[in-house]
């Protein structure tokens, strides 16, 4: 599971404003559908929000990454 969560998250380090082209509505269908790519959705859109979020909690970029990937999945598992 770690592993699935820190490949989609290391594709998302580069793009530091997030993702427009992906709708709300379209991540939740596709959560729904249990579908990798609202996963992928999911991280480029909200990653960089969630990193700024973060950042000034957890200083070690290690323990970013963890808490990133379990925010991820916590909402993959819940929606």
């Amino acid at each position: 599971m770690g592993f699935l969560v820190n490949s989609f998250i290391s594709k998302y380090k580069t793009n530091p404003k997030g993702g427009d082209a992906v709708q709300e509505q379209d991540i939740i269908e596709l959560l729904l559908q249990i579908n990798e790519k609202g996963m992928d959705a999911l991280l480029l859109h909200y990653g960089p929000l969630m990193r700024y979020i973060i950042a000034p909690i957890l200083q070690n970029p290690q323990d970013q990454e963890d808490c990133l990937s379990e925010v991820a999945m916590r909402v993959w598992e819940k929606i």
